[in-house]
């Protein structure tokens, strides 16, 4: 990733959390798809479209809007086959299947 920090760890049913610090001005949901295509090694365009999963307009504004205030929030969501939660703090957590 160009632009994000990644941290890898395991949890407790053996799968591998990935946690994604984006510290850039890139969206949250396209730092989200570069993740996945980069994890699973595809193009960004061969994933399911986000907007099956989530509306990505509201994800944004959710956490733009916790970010203003200051706010800890977390949306949680699934995502071709990876649990997601997107947190406030510009951090992506990815739990791989």
């Amino acid at each position: 990733m160009d632009h994000a920090r990644q941290h890898h760890g395991r949890i407790a049913d053996g799968g591998t959390e990935l946690v994604i610090e984006n510290e850039t001005e890139e969206s949250t949901t396209r730092t989200l798809l570069r993740s996945i295509a980069a994890i699973k090694g595809v193009d960004e365009r061969d994933l399911d479209p986000l907007y099956e999963s989530v509306d990505s307009v509201a994800l944004e504004n959710i956490i733009q809007h916790a970010e203003d205030r200051d706010n800890d929030v977390s949306v949680e969501f699934s995502v071709d086959g990876y649990a997601v939660e997107v947190r406030a703090d510009d951090t992506i957590r990815l739990d791989e299947p």
